[in-house]
C-alpha cells in the first residue's frame, strides 16, 4: 500500500517504506519468469488507487508509479489530487478528471508539474513503464544528473535535507498520533460502478 502515511524517515533522513501488507511477494519471481505480473485483486487506500484498480480492470508495475504521483502531489500542496470526502465521487475523480494544480504554480515548476502529469496518466500505458524512466524525467535529471549522482544517493553518500532528532532507534516522538479505520480489502463490495 504505497501511500504517504506509509513512508517514514530513518535516522539518516532517508525515507523508508513500511508495511507490506499488501505487497506481492512473488512478483519478483514472476517479472523473472516473464510471467504475466497484472493483478486484478482490488485493495489499498482509495486515495492512491490508479483508475484500472478502481475500474477493475488487469495492472501492473505502474499502479505504484500512479502512487508516487499522487504521493509527490500531496507533499507538495498537503492534499492528495483528487480527494473528496465521499469516496464514489473520489473514484470517479480519479477516473475521469485530470490532475489540477494551483494558479500559477505550474508556469513557475513545469518539471515537477510534468512529472506528476506523466505518473498520473489515466491510461496505464501513457505512464512512465519503470522507476528507472521516471529518474530520466527533467525534474530527477536537476537534482541527480548522472548515474554518479544516483549511486551516491543510492549508497547513501549525499547528506539528506532534514535529518531528524531522535533519541534513539525506538524514538516516535515525531509521528503524528493518527486514528482512522483502516480498509482491509476483506468485505469485496467495492464496486463503485466506474
Amino acid at each position: 500500500d504505497l501511500k504517504l502515511e506509509n513512508l517514514v524517515l530513518d535516522v539518516d533522513g532517508y525515507p523508508k517504506l513500511i508495511d507490506f501488507g499488501l505487497s506481492k511477494p512473488d512478483a519478483l519471481r514472476k517479472q523473472r519468469n516473464h510471467s504475466d505480473l497484472r493483478n486484478t485483486t482490488m485493495c489499498g487506500s482509495m486515495e492512491y488507487m490508479a483508475p484500472e484498480i478502481l475500474q477493475h480492470q488487469p495492472y501492473d508495475q505502474r499502479v505504484d508509479l500512479w502512487a508516487f504521483g499522487v504521493i509527490l502531489y500531496e507533499l507538495l500542496f498537503g492534499a492528495t489530487p483528487f480527494y473528496h470526502p465521499n469516496q464514489r465521487e473520489q473514484g470517479r475523480r480519479i477516473v475521469s478528471e485530470a490532475v489540477e494544480f494551483p494558479e500559477g504554480y505550474e508556469e513557475r515548476h513545469l518539471s515537477v508539474c510534468a512529472l506528476i502529469r506523466s505518473l498520473l496518466a489515466k491510461d496505464p500505458t501513457q505512464r512512465p513503464a519503470s522507476f528507472a524512466e521516471v529518474r530520466k524525467s527533467t525534474f530527477f535529471r536537476s537534482y541527480f544528473p548522472t548515474a554518479q549522482t544516483w549511486q551516491q544517493l543510492e549508497t547513501r553518500r549525499i547528506t539528506a535535507p532534514f535529518v531528524p532528532k531522535l533519541n534513539g532507534p525506538f524514538d516516535t516522538s515525531l509521528f503524528v498520533r493518527v486514528h482512522e479505520e483502516e480498509d482491509d480489502c476483506s468485505d469485496g463490495d467495492s464496486d463503485f460502478g466506474y
